[in-house]
């Protein structure tokens, strides 16, 4: 049975997310004001930075509440990445801090991928909130995703060339350390600037699929274990 606070929190989740659906649905023929659209902002960040409804919420906050000033675990092996033990640091381990600045900057990222493709607000607001704002909330991942994509926005803007392709490099990098499995993505990344026919990308996407099914332990323990279990992975 939940607690009575995990439940409070439950409940305050589902009318965030029901607030912003209304908004959402009832907003996709009109044109959103300045102040409206802040509001809706203010309300996604509220809530990603208290995303009580998904467990997630209470793994992070019990693993980074045991982690001291020397980024270990104990003497065990945590998942989280480095750049999310620092960010925690620097908030003097205030955990709600740490998800504002966290799901803060990933929401960002992903607002400025859509300006930069030309999504207007309505559409953004509708997608995002129906379709992404759940899974967005709870997984670390989002701000990888997030950054990922603003990334790629601004490499394959031809306009002030050097300079986008510099900040985009630099996204790539905060990208690969948010996440683990950006690397998948970040290997990815090269052969979306080279023009293939439509065959060569059949066979390319093919040779992806057999890698991925007939490696998947490895590349899974790969992204997601320790030296040890890698090595356990490669004699199976």
């Amino acid at each position: 049975m939940l607690e009575q606070s995990t439940l409070d929190g439950c409940l305050l989740s589902c009318f965030l997310f029901l607030v912003l659906y209304i908004c959402s649905i009832r907003r996709k023929e009109q044109l959103l004001s300045s102040n409206v659209s802040v509001w809706i902002h203010v309300l996604i960040l509220l809530f990603c930075a208290f995303a009580f409804w998904n467990t997630d919420y209470y793994h992070y906050q019990e693993t980074l509440s045991q982690i001291d000033t020397h980024y270990s675990y104990g003497d065990q092996y945590t998942h989280i990445e480095e750049l999310y033990l620092w960010i925690y640091d620097i908030c003097g381990m205030h955990y709600t801090l740490f998800r504002i600045i966290v799901w803060g900057v990933a929401y960002l990222f992903f607002v400025l991928a859509a300006k930069k493709i030309g999504i207007y607000n309505n559409l953004t607001f509708s997608l995002f909130i129906i379709l992404f704002l759940l899974t967005f909330s709870y997984a670390r991942v989002s701000l990888g995703m997030a950054t990922f994509f603003y990334a790629c926005t601004l490499l394959s803007d031809k306009q002030n060339r050097l300079l986008k392709i510099i900040i985009g490099m630099l996204c790539c990098i905060l990208a690969f350390f948010s996440h683990k499995s950006m690397v998948a993505l970040l290997c990815l990344l090269p052969f979306s600037f080279i023009k293939y026919n439509r065959w060569i990308w059949l066979l390319v996407m093919a040779m992806v699929l057999i890698v991925v099914h007939n490696y998947s332990d490895y590349i899974t323990t790969l992204l997601f274990g320790t030296v040890d279990t890698m090595d356990e992975a490669s004699d199976l």
